[in-house]
């Protein structure tokens, strides 16, 4: 039975670490690969063989979530729930604290403190005692489990102090008050920040078309034009797209010219000019002209469909390094427990401070010591790179690619199509028979036959010649093609490797034509630079990066290659299965991408500690590497890496902050330099910092 990956959007999580409290449950269901992300509210996972996910969200929603298939992008008008509790919650705490510089002694008495804090009181367990719960159920005491401690603790000694009549000094609603309100103020600029570093996903589906002209015709022949929904379009349709339009889908232009805006899929927003025959992708923008256009790919099988799902995909994928953070605050809770009860019995036995100071010292343990920032501080940055870079043409699938790829020590690259353009030129055709007309044939029949680039390049130039008839056709990754003609002779076309097995032929040629086994032609073949290759190869030198170049072409040319480009080692006239053994060599020494074209290099693609296709805006290109340029610009290499590094750079610096706040904290919390309100409002800076931090990214220019 066929695997089912789900992914549910959840409301209600309020940080990371609610997030991981519903991950752990749905572990304990039985669901497999779980990603549960707090910034994206979305759950994915491998649906359990025994449930439904209808199941999977009743069992979600008894923990207190809202539970949905698809999430709205639209903002709803009005306030948002979280921000009418924290402007209740304010509107209650701030006459709590105005006492503390205005001379009103009618909010100091105990009546009023308890009107004023309980409603605040209620509002902050209901929240954040909700997540503290579900946490506590999934075995994991999350932050929430902290908070609810601080505020039972401050409400209810306050309470007691009440009930008792034992006077102001065993007041202090203010606290609870003030934690709950500021916490939740917190949490609002968190959600507001989370959603800028989330936006790549709904700029992407933006750029998707809702409505498009579709072409039919009327019985009596006349052209009509349909407005259609993006839903109703099919296979085979005729879509009618003018100045100013999104191209509805993917597909072919069968009539009508246009320069058309592609820097959805390049990156650059230079147009291009697409006519008759040519192939457009949906999302792209008409500048001018007007195109007729026979849909290839629509729905879920189009290009911008496939981006958007691998970007998620790429977003939900965690790099290593957050891992450090997961486990730290995974034991971090217990340990902030036992050292706020070590607190309050150290203050109040030991050094017989008043029970009032040892609890509030207790409390500002307990709200300076959130762990939230630690659990932001991996996937705001891994968001904001895959992002940015997703925005310039260039996918990295995964957080964990991304640490990958930031510590590449050597890349490797094929030649054909990757470093040179593989669009190939005839230099000379060298006939060692003195029948040029009769190589030509044979090369034009034979070449015909295959689809390696290099023979349909061949094809190309010898267009307009008469081929013969050829069978038996058979064709060698590595060696070349054999066929045999009506008089049962063999006809071989190939590189180095069938040069070496018959000897004879031109030492400078790329190609080599074999009859019976005798040479009967060399072909000298012209593949020009890719544009790029140059500026990506001294960038790469700049950074201090091993460069290698691997081919299957002869030596020479693969020398002259690798001098004009500066590249370090050079491995020519390579099988398949060779390069495979080379690529694996260079990724057990070191951290090695490899760069090809995405179609024919896909082993070794999978081999490298990272695959790099430049395989153009292509379905096969999408799914065959770990880091897809989509419009084949050599010169994105760089940048990938560039966005890759400072992302990395960035989780570091926001992991240090993290660890080191905490650290620093703790001590002054417990010697009772930071009251709880002054904790709280560190604590939510602890996290606002960490997103700020990670939002640098989009404005940076890499």
């Amino acid at each position: 039975m066929a695997e089912k990956r789900v992914e549910l959007i959840i409301r209600g999580m309020h940080c990371n670490n609610c997030a991981l409290g519903v991950e752990r449950h749905l572990k304990s269901l039985g669901a497999t690969e779980v990603n549960v992300d707090f910034s994206s509210s979305s759950a994915r996972f491998i649906l359990p063989p025994s449930r439904s996910a209808d199941d999977i969200r009743q069992s979600i929603e008894k923990l207190g979530y809202a539970t949905g298939m698809e999430k709205t992008t639209d903002r709803k008008l009005g306030l948002s729930a979280l921000e009418i509790r924290f402007l209740t919650c304010f509107a209650f705490t701030l006459p709590l604290l105005v006492p503390m510089w205005l001379p009103l002694h009618a909010l100091h008495t105990p009546l009023i403190q308890w009107i004023l804090a309980t409603p605040v009181f209620i509002i902050g367990l209901s929240y954040f005692g909700r997540s503290a719960i579900t946490s506590l159920r999934a075995r994991f005491a999350n932050m929430d489990v902290l908070i609810v401690i601080g505020i039972v603790a401050a409400y209810g000694y306050s309470l007691s102090g009440t009930l008792l009549g034992l006077g102001e000094n065993f007041l202090f609603y203010e606290t609870a008050a003030t934690i709950t309100t500021i916490v939740l103020f917190g949490n609002l600029l968190e959600e507001r920040a989370v959603k800028k570093t989330t936006s790549a996903i709904e700029e992407l589906h933006a750029i998707q078309p809702r409505r498009a002209r579709k072409v039919t015709r009327s019985e009596n022949g006349e052209e009509q034009i349909l407005d259609v929904s993006y839903e109703e379009i099919a296979v085979g349709d005729t879509l009618l797209v003018n100045s100013g339009d999104r191209v509805p889908v993917d597909g072919k232009i069968i009539a009508g010219e246009a320069s058309i805006d592609e820097s959805m899929i390049s990156g650059e927003s230079f147009p291009q000019e697409r006519g008759h025959g040519a192939a457009v992708i949906g999302g792209t923008v008409l500048l001018s002209g007007s195109i007729h256009l026979r849909a290839e790919a629509v729905g879920e099988s189009t290009v911008l469909a496939h981006i958007i799902l691998m970007v998620k995909d790429a977003q939900a994928r965690k790099p290593c390094i957050q891992s450090i953070g997961d486990k730290v605050s995974s034991v971090f809770v217990p340990v902030v427990l036992t050292l706020s009860l070590l607190t309050l019995v150290v203050t109040y036995i030991v050094l017989d401070l008043s029970a009032r100071d040892a609890i509030l010292r207790a409390i500002a343990v307990l709200v300076i010591a959130c762990p939230c920032a630690m659990g932001l501080a991996t996937p705001t940055a891994v968001m904001v790179g895959i992002g940015k870079s997703a925005k310039s043409g260039i996918l990295l699938k995964g957080g964990d690619t991304l640490q990958t790829l930031a510590e590449v020590q050597t890349v490797i690259f094929d030649k054909t199509g990757t470093l040179t353009s593989g669009d190939f030129k005839i230099k000379r055709i060298i006939p060692h028979n003195k029948d040029e007309n009769g190589a030509r044939i044979f090369l034009y029949s034979i070449a015909r036959r295959s689809s390696h680039p290099i023979s349909q390049s061949l094809m190309r130039e010898l267009i307009g010649t008469t081929p013969i008839f050829l069978r038996e056709i058979l064709e060698t990754k590595g060696i070349g093609i054999q066929a045999r003609d009506e008089s049962e002779r063999l006809i071989e076309l190939g590189g180095a490797k069938l040069r070496k097995r018959y000897g004879g032929g031109d030492d400078a040629a790329s190609l080599y034509l074999y009859v019976d086994g005798t040479c009967l032609a060399s072909v000298e073949m012209e593949d020009a630079l890719r544009p790029g290759a140059i500026a990506t190869l001294a960038a790469l030198k700049e950074r201090k990066i091993k460069t290698v170049l691997l081919s299957g072409d002869v030596q020479k040319r693969c020398e002259e290659i690798a001098q004009h480009l500066g590249i370090d080692e050079v491995y020519a006239e390579k099988l398949p299965q060779e390069k495979l053994e080379i690529v694996a060599s260079y990724a057990r020494s070191a951290i090695t991408a490899f760069v090809g074209d995405g179609i024919n290099d896909a082993p070794a693609l999978a081999q490298a500690s990272v695959g790099i296709s430049l395989g153009g805006a292509t379905h096969v290109a999408v799914q065959s590497a770990q880091v897809v340029l989509l419009d084949s610009n050599l010169e994105h290499l760089s940048k990938a890496i560039a966005i890759a590094k400072h992302t990395l750079r960035v989780i570091k610096q926001n992991l240090f902050w993290a660890f080191f706040y905490n650290v620093l904290a703790i001590p002054l919390a417990m010697c009772g330099i930071l009251n709880p309100m002054v904790a709280a409002l560190a604590m939510t800076f602890s996290d606002v910092f960490v997103i700020g931090n990670s939002l640098r990214l989009k404005a940076r220019k890499v």
